[in-house]
């Protein structure tokens, strides 16, 4: 079942600009190990 949530109108204002932020490195070559990007909370993807 899902369950309806109201948010701010504002809330993904930012999407996009990580994104552009994120295809400038990749142009650059920088492209980390996928243990580099690890969930902002901490937790490690496998364990």
């Amino acid at each position: 079942p899902y369950q309806l949530l109201e948010v701010p109108v504002n809330l993904g204002i930012y999407a996009t600009s990580i994104l552009g932020l994120a295809s400038l490195d990749w142009q650059q070559g920088k492209r980390p190990q996928w243990s580099q990007a690890l969930p902002f909370y901490g937790h490690h993807p496998i364990s």
